[in-house]
């Protein structure tokens, strides 16, 4: 049989089942039926419709980013599905299977879940999420697709409109629908929207970042417009058109997309004419009939524009009652390589496949009657698992990182051939440099395809699998070519034993009926109250008894052939049955003599299917929450309601009580309960949890807290994905499930924990040695973390829990201001918050930028306490005396001054520290405190005032004698009377006063780290009695830590104990002080045994041993990092920042020219980089690969000035990459250790300068510079960062001119990037 085929034939109208409404679409569109072939002579884009064509533009062929063709391969992630801990993991699996970029929705009513007072009122947005995930795209490397809609349909809860936006909408509007209109009052608010969202994505464009750098390249006005047909063409060209002004309003620059929108397509001038509308399919089994239908329309309505597809076919969704994903007919694998060469054959050169990333439905965000799971059959399923259509993925994307853009820049060929299997077609491309590319494809499914293809030229034995496409790819002049996509192996599963856990049922219990009840005005929704979500609702009213009650309500089929929302009414205790229903109402007779006037009490349970996921005028009628009226004999009834569903199901599901009756056949609402534990999984290997139910009745799952989502009797789920981040390994966990019963009732008769074997992964194994560890540090994103949790200096840490947040304090030196502050929610993942000292200055002029003196001395060992609602820091000033400083609130501000003696005059006492504070039960105060002298390096404890601010027993002159052993009442009382003791902690468990110490010396107990206890705080004497200040008893000794090797990671270090509310116990402790990073902060659990703390994991013989991977504390907070970039966009410093010493304020400013740091120079009159003042820095976190770059305007710089980025430690060693001016010309320098060698002149003109630094975990640092942020030149050769007098490394910004003429740089931003897992 011979064929001639251009593009594609045999195109018929079909519609298919669960079809896509953007195939249905053109499915009539008889015009689409003829092959349309791309046009190389016709072209209706230039560049000035790109604000930055050498950035990114397109021309009817390819993409070009920094002027090169670019294939995006793309993949749908909705970051609002995955827990944030998880994303890590996701992104890591997109990178494995070759993608180059992310797309994602980004959901208004995710973001704004309470309703703003007016369009200017920013105080509901949270937009932090979004600007993680940006974040976090951009550091796995990936270029992003952002689809802010407004309306983004995705199966979410109206469509992505917030649940509040509704009651915005005017009596009076342009339209009878308002959604998606071009109607003033909701443009006004989708200003509201758009602002918010351009302000966090604008700044990740890559027009913004450094050449070569990923980030945002396509951003998506409205979504799916054709398929509104209520307004007139005309207004929804004027709707688009103030999208696309809004977008460049706010700071989109890069190529704006639409979503099958015919409004935008074939505009020739206007803010439309550089808009490409997408081509989104899920043809299913059809792809040429479908998809290649859409095709010829887009390339007949947009000529010119290039081929994109914004969503296709990676799977399906499931609804309620139907059938799961994997289930559906038409979205097998091969199905996804087939439609992929598909799009290849046409010219497409940007493909993104929805979904790549499966997800979940958590809570109630599910669309109308769509289901908790939206796995979506992707190729990264929603538990994390991958699949074969992943590794389908994967060979996809090696064939277009290798052909992909030639591929596109190729020209379809007509082609005669014949071929022995009629059901397998070919076709042509060909690349300018007669390169060949012949697709093989069939949409034959049932069988497999062996056979030959003949043309003129050419010979081709095929073997299709059922549905199967390849590409033959023949270079110019060559007889031989080869097959393509060429998959990689399937990867072996590791076997895995685990069982399956079989619940039993805590509690079987009925909901107790609410005790606060809200009162409803007559037409009034729980929206209009402020409630937003579609839990449960109760109701209740009084009713005549006799009477039929109706109460109004979605009915069936009434939006879009959706079922129809419940209502069970209850009267005495007893479910009365529905009497008949319509699409508005449903009608209930109540019991009683209808003629006796009385009145009963009618309790109602509604249950809301779920806010469709499509606008129209009727889903915006019944837009609102709970029942729209009950009425009886012809009138309206007062309503009252209570929304305590889902408070109730968080309490259950953290394990607390909650106040539930005896179960009865009549209940409205059921609550199952179940507590079970986890084995921690196999070292190296991963694999998820699953819930699986047996249930009647429809409900809602709680785990540890969360809500998992709905379950539906009708299915097609019984199988629910629980996050790892959630699960508590090796604890305990809980469970909670409500159900409202259906005519079936409201049982569970199975519940299990599955653990999901089958898709088990290897993972690296975690070493014990410390030789063996790399750069990966802190939160893992897959609800681990490794040790240290922060690779940076934040040495001396010591933690402190309030109520259920973290805070964590550190040694800060001559650093300013001193005594950093961190909080956390979970222990691993720490951001700066403040800093307890800005009043340095005051305590000694050597803290000064005008000496700067402070180096190895300083800020000394800080720890944090909470004592009757106050925060309280202590810290010896090395070199100074004991300091003080208090706060309401740990954010600041802080009080601080010096401790004061019992004369009341201020503790300057030199060569103290490690001070820590203790409130014992009676409300009376103590503070432990060492000193180091040559003979007497012991620990001593004193006597405090209840209010922290004075030492009862202690005397300043007799303090302040140098190699002393100080006596009581004038010293304190010696606690430790053992050499080299420092690292002070003192608390109390169990009836025991523990006090902590390390020694690092063999003149006491030898090198190690102990504690002591006795039922008395100063010991217990021989008779029995309680030991008292200057007469201590003894103490029992147990070592925490002995050291036998100076070798060992395990260097006794600072560090406290901290506890979590559920009762565990941890050490946040240092262990080494061998890297460049300094003294990293270390997380490991604390057992008690006999009542003594082991720290450390594989305890024997009351012995921990380290580890350097352990699930995370506290699971669902996602990584975040204390140091980072900064564009200096605000008038005040982030706390992150660090200056070397106190600087001169009047040499510094954000304010002077907003969006820039200004840095005046001053002289160090000849004494080098250490003396330079007013240098800010940040901690070097050590980590696989570490970069900071900055942008410097230097055109404020004079003569004998020099200002660049430097590494440096506390006072010894530094390096830096500077610019230098000197008789009015630049030129670079670097300088080591005051070894300066002088660089290349600075082109004439240049008024910028671009400086980065490169670490890895080898510690060495690598310099660059860049006159135009793209070529780097390497300068100076690797610096060997160093750790000296006690510090880290650091990196920062510094200027200083020994010239005395002084000068100005303008530093515009500070990028910080780091890999750590």
């Amino acid at each position: 049989m011979r064929k001639l085929i251009m593009t594609l034939l045999g195109v018929f109208p079909l519609f298919m089942s669960a079809q896509n409404i953007t195939d249905l679409a053109v499915m009539n569109d008889k015009s689409a039926d003829a092959s349309v072939c791309q046009d190389d002579h016709f072209s209706m884009v230039d560049d000035s419709v790109f604000p930055h064509p050498d950035r990114i533009r397109f021309d009817n062929r390819c993409i070009q980013i920094e002027g090169e063709d670019v294939f995006v391969y793309s993949g749908a992630f909705h970051y609002f599905r995955v827990p944030q801990p998880l994303w890590a993991s996701r992104f890591s699996k997109l990178k494995e299977a070759g993608f180059n970029c992310v797309e994602t929705y980004i959901p208004w009513n995710w973001h704004e879940q309470r309703m703003p007072r007016s369009v200017d009122d920013e105080s509901c947005l949270d937009m932090q999420q979004l600007e993680d995930f940006l974040t976090m795209a951009e550091d796995f490397g990936f270029y992003v697709i952002a689809r802010p809609g407004p309306y983004i349909c995705a199966e979410w809860s109206g469509g992505g409109f917030p649940q509040w936006l509704m009651r915005k909408k005017p009596a009076k509007t342009k339209f009878e629908a308002w959604l998606q209109s071009n109607d003033p009052e909701f443009m006004r608010w989708n200003e509201h929207w758009y602002k918010a969202v351009c302000r966090v994505v604008a700044p990740h464009q890559i027009i913004r970042k450094e050449k070569g750098e990923p980030g945002v390249i396509l951003f998506q006005v409205e979504n799916e417009f054709n398929r509104i047909k209520w307004f007139p063409s005309a207004d929804k060209k004027d709707y688009l058109v103030k999208l696309t002004e809004l977008t460049r309003k706010y700071g989109i620059d890069v190529p704006v997309i639409t979503c099958w929108t015919s409004e935008t397509r074939n505009v020739s001038e206007g803010p439309l004419n550089g808009v490409v509308d997408m081509v989104n399919s899920y043809p299913r089994w059809e792809i040429e009939k479908n998809f290649g239908r859409l095709i010829n329309q887009q390339l007949k309505t947009q000529p010119g524009k290039p081929l994109i597809s914004g969503e296709l076919q990676g799977g399906w969704y499931s609804d309620v009652a139907g059938k799961l994903s994997w289930e559906q007919d038409g979205v097998d694998p091969v199905q996804t390589q087939n439609i992929t060469l598909y799009a290849l054959q046409r010219g497409f050169c940007g493909i993104s496949y929805y979904m790549t990333v499966g997800g979940t439905n958590f809570d109630d965000w599910a669309s109308r009657q769509t289901t908790t799971t939206y796995d979506f059959a992707a190729a990264i399923s929603e538990d994390g698992s991958v699949n074969e259509r992943f590794r389908r993925f994967s060979g996809l994307a090696e064939l277009l990182k290798e052909h992909g853009t030639k591929i596109a820049r190729a020209v379809l060929i007509p082609i005669e051939y014949s071929t022995t299997d009629v059901d397998v077609k070919l076709a042509l491309r060909q690349a300018a440099n007669g390169d060949c590319y012949y697709f093989v494809r069939t949409e034959e499914h049932s069988r497999q395809h062996f056979g030959t293809l003949q043309t003129p030229d050419l010979t081709l034995d095929y073997a299709l699998e059922p549905f199967g496409s390849m590409v033959y790819y023949l270079p110019a002049g060559s007889s031989c070519g080869e097959w393509w996509p060429k998959q990689p192996e399937t990867v072996a599963r590791p076997e895995v034993k685990a069982d399956t856990l079989r619940l039993q049922p805590h509690l079987r219990m009925t909901d107790s009926l609410p005790v606060r009840w809200t009162k409803l005005k007559k037409g009034e929704h729980l929206d209009e109250d402020g409630i937003y979500g579609r839990h449960f609702v109760y109701y209740r009213t009084q009713a005549l008894e006799g009477g039929v009650l109706e109460i109004g309500r979605i009915g069936d089929k009434l939006i879009n052939g959706s079922d129809a929302d419940e209502v069970l009414v209850s009267v005495h205790g007893e479910r009365i049955p529905l009497l008949k229903e319509d699409v508005h109402s449903a009608f209930y007779q109540l019991p009683g003599d209808a003629k006796s006037g009385n009145t009963v009490e009618v309790l109602m349970l509604f249950e809301s299917k779920g806010l469709h996921h499509h606008t129209k005028r009727i889903v915006e009628d019944y837009w609102g929450i709970g029942i729209d009226y009950a009425r009886c004999a012809g009138k309206d009834l007062k309503l009252e309601y209570a929304y305590t569903e889902k408070a109730k199901g968080i309490e259950l599901s953290e394990g607390k009580e909650a106040t539930l009756t005896e179960r009865t056949e009549a209940s409205l609402l059921t609550w199952h309960t179940y507590s079970f534990v986890l084995p921690r999984q196999p070292e190296g290997i991963w694999f998820p949890y699953h819930l699986r139910l047996e249930h009647s009745g429809n409900g809602f799952i709680y785990l540890n807290g969360h809500c998992i989502g709905r379950c539906w009797q009708k299915g097609p789920q019984y199988e629910y994905y629980l996050p790892e981040c959630w699960l508590n390994f090796g604890g305990e966990n809980h469970l909670a499930v409500s159900l409202r019963p259906t005519a079936d009732g409201a049982e569970i008769w199975k519940a299990e924990i599955v653990p999901v074997t089958r898709v088990a992964e290897k993972r690296k194994s975690d070493f014990q040695a410390i030789e063996q560890q790399t750069g990966q540090w802190g939160d893992q994103g897959d609800g681990t973390y490794r040790n240290p949790v922060i690779a940076a200096d934040y040495c001396d840490p010591d933690p402190l829990r309030v109520g259920e947040d973290y805070y964590l304090v550190s040694s800060t030196f001559e650093s300013f201001p001193g005594v950093s502050i961190l909080h956390s929610k979970d222990l691993v993942n720490w951001t700066t918050i403040g800093a307890a000292l800005t009043d340095l200055a005051v305590v000694d002029s050597a803290y000064t930028a005008k000496r700067m003196e402070r180096y190895n001395g300083g800020v000394y060992a800080p720890t944090i306490s909470y004592h009757d609602g106050k925060y309280y820091i202590y810290v010896n000033l090395y070199t100074d005396g004991f300091y003080v400083a208090t706060a309401d609130n740990p954010k600041g501000p802080w009080k601080s001054g010096f401790v004061k003696d019992k004369q009341g005059r201020p503790l300057r006492v030199t060569r103290w520290s490690d001070p820590c504070p203790f409130w014992d039960e009676d409300g009376k105060a103590y503070l432990v405190a060492s000193h180091p002298g040559r003979e007497y390096w012991y620990s001593y404890l004193f006597q405090m005032s209840e209010d922290g601010t004075t030492l009862l027993d202690a005397d300043s002159a007799h303090m302040d004698r140098k190699n002393f052993l100080y006596q009581y009442p004038d010293g304190g009382t010696v606690i430790s009377p053992y050499h080299s003791s420092e690292g002070n902690r003192i608390f109390k468990r169990n009836g025991y006063y523990y006090l902590q110490h390390i020694e690092f010396t063999h003149q006491g107990q030898g090198e190690g780290t102990y504690i002591f206890r006795s039922r008395h705080l100063y010991g217990t004497l021989p008779d029995g009695t309680p030991g008292r200040p200057g007469k201590p008893g003894k103490y029992e000794v147990f070592a925490v830590e002995k050291v036998t090797s100076r070798d060992s990671l395990r260097v006794p270090g600072q560090g406290g104990y901290v506890d979590t509310p559920d009762g565990r116990w941890f050490w946040m402790g240092q262990f080494t002080r061998d890297y460049a990073c300094g003294r990293p902060p270390h997380l490991l659990p604390v057992t008690w045994v006999d009542d003594w703390p082991v720290i450390g994991v594989d305890i024997k013989d009351k012995e921990g041993q380290m580890a350097w991977r352990l699930p995370k504390p506290i699971q669902g907070y996602a990584p975040v990092l204390p140091q980072g970039s900064d564009d200096f966009g605000k008038p005040t410093l982030h706390p992150q920042w660090m200056w070397n010493h106190v600087p001169d304020s009047s040499k510094w400013s954000l304010t002077e020219r907003p969006g820039y740091l200004r840095l005046y120079a001053s002289p160090t009159n000849g004494k080098g980089f250490f003396k330079a003042p007013n240098t800010l820095s940040q901690r070097y976190m050590r980590s696989d690969s570490a970069v900071v770059t900055i942008r410097l305007e230097i055109a404020g710089m004079r003569n004998g000035q020099k200002a660049g980025l430097a590494h440096f430690n506390g006072g010894k060693n530094y390096a830096f990459l500077a610019v230098a001016k000197q008789d009015d010309a630049f030129r670079m320098e670097f300088e080591t250790d005051g070894r300066n060698t002088a660089g290349i002149a600075l082109p004439p003109g240049q008024s910028d300068l671009f400086l980065r630094t490169s670490m890895g975990v080898a510690d060495k640092a690598v310099f660059e510079y860049s006159f135009d942020g793209i070529t780097y030149h390497e300068w100076g050769g690797p610096y060997p960062m160093k750790a000296a007098n006690f510090r880290g490394d650091m990196m920062g910004v510094f200027t200083y001119n020994d010239s005395g003429r002084g000068g100005r740089v303008d530093v515009d931003w500070f990028h910080y990037r780091v890999s750590n897992r």
